[in-house]
């Protein structure tokens, strides 16, 4: 029996479901045979795939159960984040399952040990200039607000509770149970920290080659960050700052978000 013939048992998930069995199919893949690799490879190769990951995810641990198949692993599948089109808290969720799931695999750090690279991220959304994150002190950072060179970088979202957790913490434990050591961040007066002495040019870089696995890179968050950012004035009945280069794009970015909200 094919995938898509054993989804005809489940109308409930098969809209959902219906072109990842299909992809099953034409590849040879069984569903017994499923694997979190294969998952993944879907949400990278198939277009819109990585848009609807999640609730993808929910249905299809469903099908596998009902199956007699094991599905817990499902929720260890990272989807690739869905470029320009999620909230800066949805990225940061994203960076978050990451760290507690293949993140703790390879870098054998506890999920705090993601703290540096989701502080990264917010600086670049929120519209500090890239050469300049590497140098922004704690004093810098408010409740609401980064101050730097003159300049006002509000907060988007609700992330006042991280940024002053993360500006007031010392380290992060690595390792694994039960010998885990507390690693100490260097350079105690900037607010992006790691274990080791680092180029205040290139920290940004080193911290963000923790998610080459999710393809989110320095442009498409800043780019996220502005988009975000002007759409948000749009909804508080400001004029968006986008130049007009970026404008169609912003256009389309704007009837998708406006779908979402």
């Amino acid at each position: 029996m094919s995938n898509i013939d054993i989804l005809k048992k489940y109308p409930k998930q098969e809209k959902r479901l219906t072109k990842l069995f299909n992809w099953l199919d034409r590849n040879e893949i069984s569903l017994n045979e499923l694997a979190k690799e294969d998952l993944e490879l879907y949400f990278k190769t198939v277009k819109n795939a990585k848009n609807t990951g999640e609730m993808l995810k929910s249905c299809l641990k469903q099908v596998l159960i009902d199956e007699g198949l094991q599905g817990e692993w499902v929720q260890t599948v990272i989807v690739p984040y869905p470029t320009l089109f999620l909230s800066l808290s949805d990225a940061l969720k994203t960076v978050d399952d990451y760290a507690r799931a293949k993140g703790y695999e390879r870098y054998k750090v506890e999920p705090d040990g993601f703290n540096s690279v989701k502080a990264a991220l917010i600086l670049l959304w929120i519209g500090v200039p890239t050469q300049e994150t590497g140098y922004v002190l704690k004093t810098d950072v408010g409740e609401n607000s980064i101050k730097y060179k003159g300049n006002e970088y509000l907060y988007i979202d609700d992330i006042s509770d991280f940024m002053i957790r993360y500006k007031k913490s010392t380290g992060y434990f690595a390792g694994t149970k039960p010998r885990l050591k507390f690693q100490q961040y260097k350079e105690d007066e900037y607010f992006l920290r790691t274990t080791r002495t680092a180029s205040r040019d290139k920290i940004i870089k080193r911290l963000f080659e923790r998610l080459s696995d999710l393809d989110i890179d320095v442009n498409s968050i800043q780019k996220a960050g502005l988009f975000q950012r002007a759409f948000d004035d749009e909804q508080q009945g400001r004029s968006p700052n986008i130049s007009l280069p970026l404008l169609s794009e912003y256009n389309q970015y704007k009837k998708k978000k406006s779908a979402l909200v």
